[in-house]
């Protein structure tokens, strides 16, 4: 038990009366009662003493009112403890005692009424800034790690519709004004079709006449090869295992959680920042992206993989996957590299892991005459 002289406002009164201020930690409880003046009354100025409290009880001295710890609560305020009454009154109590501090914080702390708040606030400054430092760590880690999980998620919980929506969209919008090779495009889709690639969203493939040396995917099932990256191939795994790279895009919907992925931490600063107009600007240029998408490394791992392991499984040479990889790798500095080997330095760990899986997997490869010679066609220019 502690007691101390405090200032006691009885909400009606801007003038504080002057009280005697108890603290009983076995009861908690707080129990005031007026301070008399010299002149036998309570109260600077002779004013009467306030006893608005429920709980107020009748003394041998002066009135008192008692307050249970449970129902307040209570504000460090510079150089003072201010404690007010939870059950709706404007009285409060100023206590400038350090040492009634101490023991307030005490009986808040093992009644359980101490919030993580302000323990942290009674911790000092040292704890504060520990703290301040975590949550700031929290935030940033949420930012760069967990959004993007989400997002990827999300994903799953999507119908496939959007997916053609979206790569419907972007064709609609990027691919009208390119220039197709129909005949190759039909060669090219027949190559296709000699393979089982365990796709659920149909494929349809088109070459782009350019000298780009490129290919991508669309979330549709639209894969777009550039005649220039065809010009580079010599033999149908080669093409098998471009095509076997894009599908495994496709199949694990890899541009879809890329662009949720770049959209979630855009947005997130869109929203933060109330900008509607760049929200919609971030998903006009996300969808522009699909073009020229960097897949993380996780993604393109993951689709060597399953390209790779397609191939084993339709009885193809998966060497192809390699032989293209390092013919592309090793083409002249001045031309253009495609953007699924460019955008990713990590090229021979890429063909490292694409050996192992080799190593580890029962290989049968057969040669397909047919696909030979479709690839021959496509390879070359040729007409059937």
């Amino acid at each position: 038990m502690i007691t101390v002289e405090c200032e006691y406002f009885d909400g009606r009164s801007s003038r504080p009366h002057r009280v005697t201020l108890t603290a009983h930690e076995r009861s908690g409880e707080l129990t005031f009662r007026a301070v008399p003046d010299e002149n036998g009354d309570s109260g600077p100025h002779a004013e009467p003493f306030s006893i608005a409290s429920a709980g107020s009880s009748t003394g041998t001295d002066s009135p008192a009112i008692f307050w249970r710890i449970s129902d307040v609560t209570y504000e460090l305020a510079g150089d003072y403890l201010e404690i007010r009454n939870k059950r709706g009154s404007d009285e409060f109590l100023k206590v400038f005692d350090k040492q009634f501090r101490q023991y307030f914080i005490s009986m808040l702390r093992h009644s359980g009424q101490l919030s993580v708040y302000q323990r942290l606030l009674n911790g000092g400054p040292g704890m504060l800034v520990f703290f301040t430092l975590l949550i700031i760590g929290l935030i940033v880690a949420g930012y760069f790690r967990g959004i993007p999980w989400v997002a990827e998620k999300a994903v799953d919980l999507l119908p496939a519709e959007y997916d053609r929506y979206i790569g419907d969209t972007f064709a609609d919008t990027y691919l009208i004004n390119a220039k197709i090779d129909s005949a190759r495009s039909e060669q090219l889709n027949r190559f296709a079709a000699l393979f089982r690639w365990e796709n659920t969203t149909q494929l349809d493939l088109l070459v782009v006449e350019s000298n780009q040396v490129n290919a991508y995917a669309l979330p549709n099932g639209r894969i777009v090869i550039y005649s220039g990256l065809l010009d580079k191939m010599e033999n149908y795994e080669e093409l098998a295992g471009l095509i076997g790279h894009e599908v495994a895009h496709i199949n694990h919907r890899h541009s879809m959680k890329m662009l949720t992925r770049n959209l979630a931490g855009a947005l997130f600063i869109s929203v933060i920042l109330s900008d509607v107009n760049g929200i919609m600007t971030l998903i006009s240029e996300n969808i522009h992206s699909l073009q020229t998408l960097t897949y993380s490394r996780r993604f393109e791992y993951e689709a060597d993989r399953t390209g790779t392991l397609l191939l084993i499984r339709n009885q193809v040479d998966p060497e192809g996957m390699l032989q293209l990889f390092s013919r592309l790798s090793d083409e002249d500095a001045s031309l253009t590299v495609p953007e699924f080997l460019s955008t990713h330095p990590y090229n021979e760990e890429r063909m490292a892991s694409i050996r192992v899986l080799i190593q580890e997997q029962q290989v049968k490869a057969v040669k397909n005459p047919e696909a030979e010679k479709l690839a021959h066609h496509l390879i070359n220019n040729l007409k059937n």
